[in-house]
């Protein structure tokens, strides 16, 4: 029997796992579902409640023609603001930790700021951001252990976002989680996704006129006319074809 308790001790500590992720404010895997009935609702296996329909499952939400957005995906429209979300998950205390952040080379990213949660004690943190690479640094000067085994630990806050719609990967690069006597027990680097998504609704284009005339046209004369376009959006707008 007593050998028996310790092989179980042995095999859970061999999964443990120090991890550190991507978590949006949901902090779940969910689906987006709109204009779905109720009969096609409970026919591709989702749940009907209050007049809406919701799946937990990536293959209904599919069936249903729904959007899946995994818990480490962030949305913004181009030009919005972005906050990111880091969770860390142990079961060793750790008083510090380091990762630099590889940022798409497509998006310009506005840098603000960065924030530790109320895991913190007394920690101090620091970024800094070189070209598409952002390094971070969070430490105590007193070796005080960060509190709790798990969720959010840093907030990090872009003014915007600008860059072509898609999904971009966030990648973590360099991950050093230690404690007191600078052990580093980093087991596993979650990396993230970034969803931009087309703002066509919001873009503000016009031109100087609304017409052009040329008035009589003779036969072998070539006449020209000039036309301004006019950006009235807070951001930029690539333009590639005229029609």
């Amino acid at each position: 029997m007593n050998r028996f308790i310790l092989y179980l001790i042995l095999i859970s500590g061999l999964y443990s796992i120090n991890s550190i992720y991507f978590e949006n404010s949901s902090g779940i895997d969910a689906c987006q579902l709109g204009g779905i009935s109720e009969s096609d609702c409970l026919e591709y296996g989702g749940n009907w409640n209050n007049g809406q329909c919701s799946t937990n499952n990536q293959e209904v939400c599919y069936d249903l023609g729904g959007q899946w957005i995994p818990s480490n995906q962030f949305e913004i429209f181009n030009s919005d603001s972005l906050k990111l979300l880091i969770s860390i998950d142990n079961d060793i205390s750790f008083s510090a930790f380091q990762f630099s952040l590889l940022l798409p080379e497509l998006v310009d990213f506005e840098y603000n700021d960065i924030e530790l949660t109320d895991r913190a004690l007394d920690h101090s943190i620091n970024a800094t951001l070189s070209g598409n690479i952002l390094t971070v640094i969070a430490f105590s000067l007193t070796g005080e252990a960060f509190q709790g085994s798990t969720g959010s630990i840093v907030e990090i806050n872009f003014n915007s976002c600008f860059g072509p719609t898609g999904y971009y990967p966030l990648i973590f690069e360099d991950v050093i989680l230690t404690d007191s006597n600078l052990n580093n027990f980093i087991d596993e680097a979650n990396q993230g996704i970034l969803l931009i998504k087309d703002n066509q609704e919001d873009y503000n284009l016009s031109f100087s006129s609304n017409y052009i005339n040329y008035g009589i046209v003779d036969p072998l004369d070539s006449l020209s006319s000039q036309l301004t376009l006019f950006n009235g959006s807070n951001f930029n707008i690539p333009i590639t074809d005229i029609t």
